[in-house]
């Protein structure tokens, strides 16, 4: 058994990290000891040593809250190359980490590949069920946690210029179920109320269809309700596709789809003022849909 530590920078942040939550539930599953913190371990676990540090970056203006972290893992890891870098920074700025940090392993990418971690069966963490019980483990709350946070598809394959996501996701994955990770939730930790899918570009699917009909079962259609766990009253449910939805995809049929979900909001981004036309008609579409 191993000692696990995950480490959040002490940044504001509105989402909890999945990818530490991914990598709890993996190294839960080898029997491990496994503890998260925001920025630092409180005092009671302060002189504790462990096997294996991670750390999560975020967005790039965050580097100074990222480095002391990177820092203070560097301290509390048994061997300082067991100090294991990955996320949205560390996979765009892998030289920064490098100069900075010469000892880290750097992960850059999903976690769904051999040779990340250096352990069997390591190419499956992206697929597993985020470990909620971590966030017990730290003071900070998070402002949204009473959801499912998942993905019914991976990367966008748009290759837009000024774009990350096709090196942080470079392959297209056009239907990923979340039936049974939202079944495993459930069982785990209690049914949530909300679902944040965190799709770079779900209306480029052609399973998309699938996709929504699956969400409709899965109890999120339009006007869908969930009980409150204190008062058992109906409280309404929304589905967040919260890295939105490209306007140069939508068209009627896939504007009619959307509004049989409880979507709120419908996000669109309006990158370039030269698309001022496709975007105002996503919007009419939405808005023609009940969106």
């Amino acid at each position: 058994m191993a000692d696990i530590l995950l480490i959040e920078p002490n940044y504001a942040n509105k989402y909890p990290p999945l990818g530490l939550m991914k990598i709890s539930t993996f190294h839960k599953k080898l029997g491990d000891y496994v503890v998260f913190a925001k920025g630092k371990l409180p005092d009671e676990l302060a002189k504790k040593r462990w096997d294996r540090v991670y750390v999560t970056t975020l967005f790039t203006f965050e580097w100074e809250e990222t480095k002391k972290s990177i820092e203070y893992a560097l301290t509390v890891a048994k061997d300082q190359h067991m100090v294991f870098v990955g996320g949205i920074m560390a996979t765009l700025m892998p030289e920064l980490f490098h100069k900075t940090f010469p000892t880290i392993k750097l992960v850059k990418g999903l976690l769904n590949r051999k040779g990340t971690l250096g352990l069997p069966g390591e190419e499956c963490v992206d697929c597993l069920t985020p470990d909620y019980d971590i966030l017990d483990d730290i003071e900070y709350k998070y402002p949204v946690t009473d959801a499912y946070f998942l993905y019914t598809t991976r990367g966008c394959g748009m290759k837009c210029q000024f774009c990350a996501v096709q090196t942080l996701e470079p392959e297209y994955v056009p239907y990923i179920s979340i039936r049974e990770q939202i079944a495993e939730i459930d069982r785990r930790f209690g049914p949530k109320r909300n679902l944040l899918l965190m799709d770079n570009n779900v209306l480029r699917s052609n399973k998309f269809d699938l996709i929504v009909d699956e969400l409709i079962e899965l109890g999120f259609g339009k006007g869908c309700t969930y009980p409150s766990p204190r008062t058992g009253k109906p409280l309404q449910r929304y589905v967040d596709f919260n890295q939105g939805l490209d306007a140069k995809l939508l068209n009627e049929h896939k504007a009619k789809r959307l509004g049989e979900l409880a979507i709120n909001p419908a996000r669109i981004a309006f990158d370039h003022i030269e698309d001022e036309e496709q975007y105002k008609r996503a919007l009419e579409l939405c808005a023609k849909n009940g969106i």
